[in-house]
C-alpha cells in the first residue's frame, strides 16, 4: 500500500490538487504496479511562515 505525502506552500486549488493525485497514482500504477485502489495521496499544505530554507522563513523573504 503505497503512501505518497505531498509538501509545498498553500495556495494550490482543489482541482490541482485532484490533478496530481490523479498523476501520481497512475506513476505507481505504471511503475510499481500498484493498484489504484491502493494508493492513497497525503497533502501536507503550509503556510509561508512554517517554512524555511536557508534558515530564512519564507514570509520574512
Amino acid at each position: 500500500m503505497p503512501i505518497i505525502r505531498v509538501s509545498y506552500l498553500e495556495g494550490r486549488s482543489r482541482l490541482q490538487k485532484v490533478a496530481a493525485a490523479e498523476a501520481l497514482t497512475a506513476a505507481l500504477v505504471d511503475h510499481f504496479g500498484s493498484r489504484p485502489e491502493d494508493v492513497t495521496v497525503i497533502y501536507d499544505e503550509k503556510a509561508r511562515e512554517d517554512w524555511a530554507i536557508a534558515g530564512k522563513v519564507l514570509s520574512e523573504t
